[in-house]
């Protein structure tokens, strides 16, 4: 398709057939999953649920679109039954009446009532970084098995939330024991290792030992290894000192544990 932009006319795909490839690619790894597939004879192999694909225009109106388009023009460029225009949802909507023009896009509609369980292996295969990792994995992204175990562990939503929200700055993230605090610390620092484009690694400095060699733990042949670094604090003074051959006053004792 050509496209008038501010750099001249461009020729730039189809969203549509982008959303297409990008839906059909993603059904066909969760079909690779068992759990997630009928067993009946006559639709054995298919997943469990219905699905469909659509693109929201957040700068243009249905108006503005059809005035801009004959409506055989729309019909083989931007079919009406597979877009969803600024205009059509807005923030004074119910959630029930935005779910249900999204589920318009859906146009094989079957009755499906997905378990908790099985909504979590599909976040588990279109969302990798909030999987929980419970076997050392190859540094190779491209060796990573899309075979999810009959077991999976992910990251919450509202863990998912918060590791992929938090900007800059100070964060303090209360919670008792075994409430996800170190899996949010971990998904954090995937998140700033996609970003970051400097050759330096992100350094993660943790005051606990115990939670230092935790999370050191996690990103054995992760393929982020290189990119994040996390040391115990008086370690990393201690490294500090060595590297900028700063000489330690009388009476300052470091422990082995740190050096």
């Amino acid at each position: 398709m050509l496209y008038e932009t501010q750099n001249g006319i461009q020729s730039l795909k189809n969203p549509i057939e982008q959303v297409r490839r990008y839906a059909f690619e993603a059904v066909n790894q969760l079909k690779k999953d068992p759990l997630l597939c009928q067993q009946d004879d006559r639709y054995n192999g298919n997943l469990l649920f219905p699905y469909g694909y659509g693109v929201y225009f957040s700068n243009i109106t249905r108006e503005a679109l059809n005035n801009k388009f004959t409506q055989e023009e729309l019909l083989g460029i931007f079919p009406s039954d597979l877009i969803i225009c600024k205009d059509e949802i807005n923030e004074f909507m119910s959630k029930e009446d935005v779910s249900s023009k999204i589920h318009s896009l859906i146009k094989y509609d079957f009755k499906c009532h997905a378990t908790q369980e099985q909504l979590n292996r599909v976040r588990w295969h279109l969302y990798p970084d909030v999987r929980i990792e419970r076997e050392k994995r190859s540094k190779n992204r491209d060796e990573f098995s899309v075979d999810a175990p009959t077991i999976i562990s992910i990251l919450d939503t509202q863990q998912e939330q918060l590791a992929r929200s938090m900007r800059d700055g100070h964060r303090i993230i209360h919670g008792v024991a075994g409430s996800g605090k170190t899996l949010i610390l971990y998904h954090r620092c995937q998140e700033l290792a996609k970003k970051n484009d400097s050759e330096k690694p992100i350094l993660v400095i943790c005051y606990n030992i115990t939670l230092a060699k935790k999370l050191r733990s996690m990103f054995i042949n992760h393929p982020f290894a290189e990119k994040i670094k996390v040391k115990n604090f008086h370690a990393w003074c201690f490294q500090q000192i060595k590297e900028n051959k700063i000489t330690i006053p009388e009476g300052i004792i470091f422990l082995k544990i740190w050096s």
